[in-house]
């Protein structure tokens, strides 16, 4: 149950592992295996998520949405509990069946889906898809359908197994790097997941700052809007770009001011300047392209992994189109064009 929790927590906006001063000390290099090894995959999970958890931040203060939203009444000591959760019936609200689903939720506007097990013993369960749209699973890339009148899957949920998913046409920008304190991240590079929706599309956005101070409000901060769109020729055509969101609305992008305008060569911008994107993972392309390039640049490094294609109809394992070291800067404009 130590497991499931860290699990829970790791997909909640505060996370923190702590206990009574007078109970087993209980830190996880202390745990017996295999326990130790799963919480320390867990743990990491976390680290490489913290630019999603940050753009999600920056998202609900600005707009009042939560990044999650979710009230449960604790029948032993009758009190209620509220998080900040986004909750199924607010992504769906159309959607009559999930009024009562409790026990899943997405994590801001990112399109990860996270089903926590809180129970002991489980080794499977099930997630509601409430739209006809196709789902991977974060870790193997297995690729689930759902419909327009909601579906049941079921899936593994063994106890190094977070049921975790990323919703068609989301991009994610995580930092895979193991550090030991978040603070030591701030020049690492990036990752971008591209999850391709049912039409070949997907996009996505990150916010950063210095994490510190305030200003951001004065407009010392990056946010940047990430796409795949179709491109031209190929079947696999797709023209993956970055591009200044807060240059384009920068009376949207902070809270407590509407900036009037934004300067893209700020402090913090200019800060991590050198910071690039190391690895690009495309999922669903419907087949092996014959050319992957920085727009106006030479051909990239990169290696396809045969598999279901997103606009298809059949489950299995998606495709996987990985781009190595690409170094396109996260705070510039660029595309990548995929033929």
């Amino acid at each position: 149950m130590l497991v499931r929790w860290y699990q829970v927590g790791v997909m909640a906006p505060f996370f923190r592992a702590h206990a009574h001063i007078d109970t087993k000390r209980r830190e996880p290099y202390l745990l017996d295996e295999p326990y130790k090894g799963i919480v320390k995959d867990i743990l990491r999970l976390r680290y490489s998520m913290l630019p999603i958890w940050y753009t999600a931040f920056r998202e609900t203060s600005v707009t009042g949405m939560p990044i999650l939203r979710y009230v449960k009444q604790r029948e032993l000591m009758k009190i209620e509990y509220l998080h900040l959760l986004r909750p199924q019936f607010i992504m769906f609200p159309k959607d009559k069946a999930g009024f009562n689903v409790d026990d899943q939720y997405y994590i801001g506007s990112s399109g990860l889906l996270v089903k926590p097990i809180t129970a002991k013993d489980v080794r499977e369960t099930t997630v509601r898809l409430a739209e006809d749209q196709v789902y991977y699973d974060y870790f193997t890339h297995d690729v689930f359908r759902g419909s327009s009148k909601g579906k049941e899957i079921t899936v593994p949920a063994a106890l190094e197994k977070l049921p975790l998913f990323i919703r068609g046409g989301s991009i994610l920008a995580t930092r895979e790097r193991p550090r030991r304190a978040s603070s030591l991240m701030k020049y690492d590079p990036f990752t971008l997941r591209i999850a391709l929706d049912k039409s070949g599309l997907a996009h996505g956005e990150l916010y950063l700052d210095d994490g510190v101070t305030y200003e951001h409000q004065k407009g010392s901060f990056i946010w940047r809007g990430f796409t795949a769109a179709k491109g031209k020729g190929a079947k696999t055509a797709l023209r993956l770009t970055s591009t200044d969101l807060a240059a384009s609305r920068p009376s949207e992008a902070v809270d407590g001011v509407a900036l009037r305008e934004f300067n893209a060569q700020n402090a913090f911008a200019k800060d991590i300047k050198d910071v690039r994107v190391e690895k690009v993972v495309v999922l669903g392309l419907a087949a092996k392209p014959y050319s992957v390039k920085v727009e106006g640049g030479d051909e990239l490094q990169w290696e396809f992994t045969p598999g279901v294609a997103a606009t298809g109809k059949k489950e299995g394992v998606a495709s996987v189109l990985s781009i190595k070291d690409p170094k396109v800067l996260i705070t510039k404009d660029w595309a990548i064009v995929i033929q």
